[in-house]
């Protein structure tokens, strides 16, 4: 049997560009494949000038029936592999996975060497294994996209992060221990960015959005991260944040200036005000209502701010319309109403922020074609029991009080010491070190404390100052850059207009789910009195109810950029219901289906209510900038769009 032939068939109805690289792949000179004298197929390598078994030499299968037995596999949705070896392993761990009714379980194999696929593909029949709808080949040179397809599997359900496990093969964790270790901590950081993802939208979305429509002016007018691509290349630039470190060399910011890009986080600023210090960039991405007191009691105008699209409105609007911002990132949730209200596209592009004010920094001094790239002030850790700088508006919070709300984790500071940090302070340090691993710039740690080590040049500040940063930098010429773009008042009328068109969409739709709500009461207690008979005039109801709101576009689209957590538990309702479906009769079936039918519109009726005092908060900023860029004059068009929409407070009729 032509055993390449036969197995690349199989592969390339499911796989054809891992087929590809496999067909166009040669011979491996460092493998080779052997039949032992009990007929098995046994894998070798070469290393150190001889040959090694990476398979058993007796019985392949049976040595991976016992590797794969301390796998947790009874939870798991995917099985992460890696490690070629001979594929014994695959077949031993696709043949335990437990039964699935859902077509939900799936074993993927990550793999860069296509020759050693080939190897094994021309060796042994592996048909079955290729052609299972269970099994998934990621195949490619370049180890990022690998990563890109590990993070798309993992976040392919925003409302769901799946259960799994990994296996590395032992033999080839030694013949490939970069890799593997690469991948263990690229898995172990694309699950801790999704979970993360998935509680933070969860938890703060209101505010986001409440946010994201209050700065709709402000955005308007703010720069673009494409027009500052590489502006500052091989000029350096310097991170400054407010961990406790700080207090060693702030004074020496000072000199830094002219001479090298300062960004600092909002955390910071108090401290660096307080010393008469002025960053070039002030960097504000939480939305939360205690962020805004880091800011509050500050003069910040003259400072540019790097944003997020749902930094706290309060931040943006004391800092003014005509002060410049650069927005860094901008989410997707609710891209699809703004391009509405705005008529068009909105040229905003983003980068990946790593969760924080100070890797959002990073990432933007690398955007911007910074080298080096200076950390100040960044411990990530709680040297000496220490929180903050001097000067920070929490700088008194002790290490006590921390521990009393989260757990402490061991981990070692920039002199191999034991320093405690937070789980997310963890997760930003490892997100640090493995964007500073390609190396492809110079990363230096001046913070002259904390836990950034990895892939970063330890320097004192006045190190820094003196030996990198000796120059002077044109960074009055670059922050010219930043001046806020024009946008006609007609421009921001038109916006106006398609706000108020979508507020009035949004009183239609909350008065729709309050009609559906009281017809969605009315029919779960005809079906608690035992009543089924008006169950198609319900449905009839709902459906009449549904073509109305299709009519209301914006205000759907509003509604899907903060619907995750009532999406969410919808989801999670009907998995309970259909994991109980056996238990359960006919009639009881039908009440736990309109049970979460009742729920959902109750959700989606307290995001409707919740979404009308964003829209007049939205309104009443729009309507303060387009006065102030006006002089005080009310603009024609605006008085137009009231005409046209009517005024916001007019009372509506029943929808229904």
């Amino acid at each position: 049997m032509d055993f390449l032939a036969v197995n690349l068939e199989a592969l390339e109805r499911r796989f054809p560009k891992a087929a590809g690289l496999i067909r166009e792949a040669g011979e491996p000179e460092e493998r080779r494949a052997q039949v032992s004298r009990q007929g098995a197929t046994v894998y070798q390598a070469l290393r150190n000038g001889r040959w090694v078994n990476i398979t058993s030499g007796y019985n392949p299968r049976a040595e991976a029936d016992r590797q794969r037995e301390g796998l947790s596999l009874a939870e798991a949705k995917l099985v992460f592999v890696v490690g070629e070896a001979g594929l014994y392993h695959l077949e031993s761990i696709l043949e335990a996975l437990p039964s699935d009714d859902n077509r939900e379980r799936r074993l993927l194999l990550f793999s860069q060497h296509p020759e050693y696929l080939r190897l094994v593909l021309s060796t042994r029949d592996v048909r079955a294994l290729l052609a299972d709808e269970r099994f998934y080949l990621f195949l490619d040179f370049a180890r990022d996209t690998l990563r890109s397809a590990l993070q798309r599997v993992i976040q392919a359900d925003i409302y769901e992060i799946p259960t799994f496990t990994w296996f590395v093969h032992p033999v080839e964790e030694e013949l490939q221990g970069e890799f593997c270790q690469d991948f263990r901590s690229f898995l172990r950081l694309a699950y801790t960015t999704a979970l993360l993802d998935h509680h933070t939208t969860g938890a703060f979305e209101q505010w986001w959005m409440h946010n994201f429509v209050c700065n709709i002016p402000y955005l308007m007018q703010a720069v673009s991260l494409d027009s500052l691509a590489e502006t500052w290349r091989g000029r350096p630039a310097i991170i400054v944040g407010a961990g406790p470190s700080l207090n060693k060399n702030i004074e020496l910011l000072a000199e830094a200036k002219g001479r090298a890009l300062i960004l600092c986080v909002d955390t910071a600023y108090r401290s660096l005000a307080q010393r008469g210090i002025v960053p070039d960039l002030l960097v504000t991405l939480d939305g939360s209502p205690m962020n805004a007191e880091h800011m509050r009691e500050t003069d910040y105008k003259e400072v540019p701010l790097l944003l997020d699209v749902s930094s706290h409105w309060e931040i943006l609007s004391r800092h003014g319309h005509r002060s410049p911002k650069v927005v860094l990132s901008a989410s997707g949730y609710h891209l699809a109403w703004w391009r509405r209200i705005l008529g068009g596209e909105d040229g905003y592009t983003s980068l990946p922020t790593g969760g924080s004010v100070a890797t959002a920094a990073f990432s933007f001094a690398r955007h911007i074609g910074a080298d080096p790239v200076i950390l100040a002030g960044v411990d990530l850790s709680y040297p000496n029991g220490a929180c903050y700088a001097r000067g920070a508006l929490h700088a008194e919070r002790t290490l006590a009080e921390v521990q009393s709300e989260r757990p402490l984790y061991p981990v070692r500071d920039i002199e191999g010491n034991t320093v405690m940090t937070t789980a997310d302070y963890r997760y930003y340090l490892r997100w640090l070190h493995d964007n500073a691993a390609p190396q492809e710039r110079r990363y230096i740690n001046a913070t002259e404390g904390g836990a950034v080590r990895e892939g970063f040049e330890i320097k004192t500040l006045r190190a820094v100052l003196d030996e990198d940063c000796r120059v002077w930098q044109p960074v009055t010429a670059w922050k010219n850059r930043l001046k806020p773009r024009r946008v006609e008042p007609r421009q921001m009328a038109k916006v106006e207009r398609n706000l108020r068109r979508s507020y009035r969409e949004m009183k239609t739709a909350w008065r729709l789910w309050n009609a559906l709500a009281a017809a969605g009461k009315k029919y779960l207690q005809q079906l608690e009195d035992g009543d089924y008979s008006q169950t198609d005039a319900f449905l009839t109801y709902l459906s009449r109810a549904q073509l109305k709101l299709n009519e209301l576009s914006l205000a759907l689209s509003f509604l899907d950029a903060h619907s995750y957590k009532a999406v969410y538990t919808d989801i999670k309702m009907a998995d309970s219901i259909r994991r109980q479906r056996e238990e359960h009769s006919d009639g009881e079936k039908l009440k736990l289906s309109a049970r979460q039918t009742y729920n959902l519109i109750l959700s989606l009726r307290d995001l409707a209510r919740d979404s009308l005092p964003m829209h007049r908060d939205a309104l009443a900023s729009m309507e303060s900038v387009l006065k102030e860029m006006t002089d005080g004059e009310y603009p024609k068009s605006l008085q137009t769009s009231q005409r046209e929409y009517g005024d916001p407070r007019t009372p509506l009729g029943h929808a229904l």
